[in-house]
């Protein structure tokens, strides 16, 4: 029986890294026997998308204007797999909005979708503080205002693990969830050590290409000038390109360009706009809101007694 691997993020831990891998080893993959599909990839324009958000979509698409048609959803799925001369040993799906975009209610409907298959669950979880970080940074970069605080209020379920994988576990069984601690240099050879595939990478090369000019984090100080922006001044096309020309100064966490905007903005005193978000205490704070959450997950999912989040 075929094996699909559905990868459903979450969200901040490497997904487009692991996407544009798998798309770029296509044809390597194949000969292997493992299908990553193209059925469910849509077509973002200028934006380079590997994931088959498509498939999540599918589900609210009377509503949702992503939705593209031409791009497939999970009955194309099939037709690309029967198409092939040889059925494939292994199929990856991979499409982190799965996790935080997805009515629980609709899981059952994957599982129907894929009744013909032995189905892995396999998601990334990272350190909540950092996860609620990094995906608050995306969203100042698209326009949202409010404070990290208020962010994490907003937003505490997805930070609660256990009950995030509750609905995956009780459609597909726990013994079939497949859940791998975050680390930002091995999402890739850890993802095929769990799917035993057998594929050379070059490490932090096929990272560092993928993610080139990609999902990267500003410095915090251009992120709470861009916050200000959103929040004081009226969304339009002017604000719009103030917000590109400061993420286009922060391409990378190690390398800063030496330009007059950097420059100005890092000589902002630290007492005016820090270069964090939560002090230490507060970083404690959030951390022991998901404590319980996390055990259930180490001892449930993974066999451990506990299981400390880095």
């Amino acid at each position: 029986m075929t094996t699909v691997y559905l990868h459903i993020g979450t969200p901040k831990t490497g997904s487009s890294s692991l996407q544009g891998f798998l798309f770029s080893n296509r044809d390597k993959l194949l000969r292997q026997g493992v299908l990553y599909p193209k059925s469910g990839i849509p077509d973002r324009g200028s934006t380079i998308c590997f994931a088959h958000h498509n498939l999540t979509w599918s589900f609210t698409k009377d509503i949702n204007k992503h939705y593209d048609k031409k791009a497939g959803d999970w009955e194309d799925i099939e037709k690309e797999i029967n198409e092939l001369h040889q059925k494939p040993e292994k199929v990856i799906l991979s499409a982190e909005s799965l996790y935080d975009l997805l009515a629980p209610e609709k899981i059952s409907l994957i599982r129907n979708y894929l009744k013909g298959y032995d189905t892995k669950i396999i998601v990334y979880l990272r350190n909540q503080y950092e996860y609620f970080r990094s995906y608050y940074c995306l969203r100042i970069k698209v326009g949202y205002s409010n404070s990290f605080r208020q962010f994490i209020l907003e937003h505490k379920e997805q930070g609660n693990y256990y009950k995030m994988l509750s609905p995956w576990a009780e459609a597909f069984g726990k013994e079939n969830i497949i859940v791998i601690p975050y680390d930002k240099r091995g999402v890739i050879n850890e993802f095929l050590a769990k799917t035993n595939i057998d594929l050379e990478t070059d490490g932090d090369k096929d990272i560092d290409k993928i993610t080139e000019r990609r999902n990267v984090t500003p410095d915090y100080k251009a992120l709470k000038l861009m916050r200000f922006i959103n929040k004081t001044v009226p969304a339009n096309r002017i604000t719009q390109k103030v917000r590109v020309a400061i993420q286009e100064f922060y391409k990378t966490e190690s390398r800063k360009p030496d330009s007059q905007l950097f420059n100005t903005i890092a000589q902002i005193p630290d007492f005016l706009i820090n270069s964090d978000f939560m002090t230490e205490t507060e970083r404690f704070e959030i951390m022991k809101l998901f404590d319980e959450s996390n055990k259930k997950v180490a001892q449930e999912y993974m066999g451990l007694l506990d299981w400390k989040l880095t």
